[in-house]
């Protein structure tokens, strides 16, 4: 995630829908999908009371900070699978969902970010390389 504003965001990375992640992967023959069939939660309006819970959780220092420029990388559980489930499929590529949202605020106004359409789709040519997560 880059902030790309002018000014200082809080961002809401609590656990579950409120974070863009992996929520469903399947190993396909050609980088698209053919059938989609996913349940997606979705993304909440913009309503006083979030305002209101995002302006309260800035002041108390509840959100991860990012600076206009800033980038952050945040790690989300890979659909309750691990390695060896994926490492097992027999396909040409990797397809990953993903979904949810994240919340930002700059302490006085919020805006809630979520990929157009509920989800969007990551093609990667199989086998997989897998990286570490890192400690932090």
């Amino acid at each position: 995630m880059r902030n790309e504003s002018g000014a200082a965001i809080g961002v809401d990375l609590g656990d579950g829908d409120s974070r863009i992640r992996p929520i469903q992967y399947a190993g396909l023959d050609t980088p698209e999908m053919s059938v989609i069939d996913i349940i997606s939660p979705i993304a909440p309006v913009v309503s006083d009371s979030l305002a209101e819970a995002g302006a309260s959780a800035w002041a108390a220092g509840g959100l991860f900070t990012l600076e206009p420029g800033d980038t952050i990388e945040y790690y989300g559980e890979f659909d309750g699978s691990g390695p060896a489930e994926v490492d097992a499929l027999d396909c040409r590529w990797l397809m990953l969902a993903y979904g949810g949202w994240i919340t930002v605020t700059d302490g006085s106004t919020a805006e809630v970010i979520s990929p157009e359409g509920g989800f969007v789709y990551i093609p990667a040519r199989f086998p997989v390389t897998w990286a570490g997560v890192p400690p932090e």
